[in-house]
């Protein structure tokens, strides 16, 4: 999971979400905006700017997972 942190910094997604969020928030004014409201927004607005080298990158990841359970490498708690 630190991984995924670490890459959505170095590709500026982070500053970018960060930067929305303040748009909002200076858009409906920091008295009538709600926190559900920046929320609901930015979730969405988060989701389509995800760069698609981090989205290849947890793909290769989870696939990574998934093949080592294959092998009975990673215990998922299941007998």
């Amino acid at each position: 999971m630190e991984e995924l942190k670490q890459s959505l910094t170095r590709s500026g997604w982070r500053q970018e979400v960060k930067e929305y969020c303040k748009t909002i928030i200076r858009q409906q004014g920091v008295d009538r905006v709600t926190t559900e409201d920046v929320a609901s927004r930015a979730l969405q607005y988060a989701r389509q700017r995800v760069p698609d080298e981090v989205k290849e990158q947890l793909v290769r990841r989870i696939k990574d997972i998934l093949t080592q359970g294959e092998d009975g490498d990673v215990g998922f708690g299941m007998a």
